[in-house]
């Protein structure tokens, strides 16, 4: 029997202890099940109940039958659930989308999706860059095909700041857009060490993380930059996918004659 634990573990532990016993598992647990595993008791329960449901809503964890949990980060195989982005749109108006976390070193499988026996509510919205949660069905000559199962909230809002160097060192992102109600975010000197006034910067602001700078956009003062800030902010498509780089590298210019 696993011995029981005589001190309250950290949330951080407690999440990778969660995450690890549900891998190491060969069938789904029930919350009781994980709760005597790791010897949790008493106002213990009660941490573990919120730290699910967070691992859930990120779509790290998925309730099947009867409300069992299991990991969604398992090998592609028929029947298992992973967390997905999607990547681009088919010619016919179908979905695809790409798992959110892969190794650099293989190359990301691609999945179809697939409509399931009731429309999901939320599949007329999903766009390039939606996070979904899939469950993968078959595999085909090219694709994976799978149906969703939810749609997955991003942990944070991107926005749009310019930044203002302060005297301290520190400086601070304001939104760019005069009808944004976002107040904007403060930066310490540490993290806008390599910045300057000017500077268009796409960045997030979550409760658990502070300030993320995704990137930077461009400068105040270069006309282009406009260009690419309604791009980032509207998603809009202005990159080619590496089937339709190929298939251009593969084509010949044809001869010129008479008309």
């Amino acid at each position: 029997m696993k011995k029981k634990r005589n001190t309250s573990p950290s949330p951080v532990d407690l999440r990778k202890t969660v995450l690890e016993l549900l891998a190491d598992s060969d069938k789904p647990l029930t919350k009781n099940q994980i709760a005597r595993h790791l010897g949790v008791r008493g106002d213990e329960r009660i941490a573990l109940k919120q730290l699910l449901a967070d691992l859930e809503a990120e779509g790290k964890l998925d309730r099947g039958h009867r409300r069992r949990i299991t990991v969604t980060d398992r090998p592609l195989a028929p029947g298992h659930v992973l967390v997905t982005e999607i990547v681009d749109i088919g010619e016919n108006g179908e979905l695809i989308a790409g798992p959110l976390d892969w190794p650099s070193e293989t190359p990301a499988p691609k999945i179809e999706i697939v409509p399931s026996r009731r429309t999901h509510p939320h599949h007329s919205a999903l766009s390039i860059g939606s996070h979904v949660l899939i469950r993968l069905h078959t595999h085909g000559k090219e694709f994976w095909r799978g149906e969703i199962i939810k749609k997955l909230e991003k942990t944070a809002k991107v926005h749009l700041g310019i930044f203002t160097r302060h005297k301290d060192g520190g400086g601070r992102l304001s939104s760019c857009h005069r009808k944004d109600t976002f107040p904007g975010a403060r930066l310490a000197p540490a993290d806008c060490k390599d910045l300057q006034d000017g500077d268009i910067m796409a960045y997030s602001v979550s409760t658990t993380h502070g300030t993320k700078i995704h990137e930077k956009i461009g400068r105040i003062d270069n006309p282009k930059t406009f260009s690419q800030m309604a791009i980032y902010a509207h998603r809009l498509p202005h990159t080619f996918s590496q089937d339709a780089i190929a298939l251009s590298e593969r084509g010949k210019i044809p001869a010129l004659g008479p008309c």
